[in-house]
């Protein structure tokens, strides 16, 4: 939801923030991920991507890197 609403800020009218916070909230997922200014996602939980035999790591990933299994 939170990468959708990114996509669709030039669509949207007013800023994207207080309508991600409505939206997040109302679908109770606000404390899921976090919209950064330049409306970049920051996901909050780990989805354990990284556990798998071929490691993808999401862009919003909130594990730090140093912490990334080679």
């Amino acid at each position: 939801m939170a990468y959708s609403l990114t996509r669709s800020a030039d669509a949207l009218p007013g800023p994207i923030g207080p309508t991600a916070a409505t939206l997040l909230t109302a679908l109770d997922v606000a404390d899921l991920v976090e919209i950064t200014p330049e409306l970049g996602v920051r996901r909050r939980t780990c989805c354990l991507a990284f556990t798998l035999p071929q490691p993808k790591i999401c862009a919003g990933c909130c594990i730090p890197a140093s912490a990334h299994i080679p």
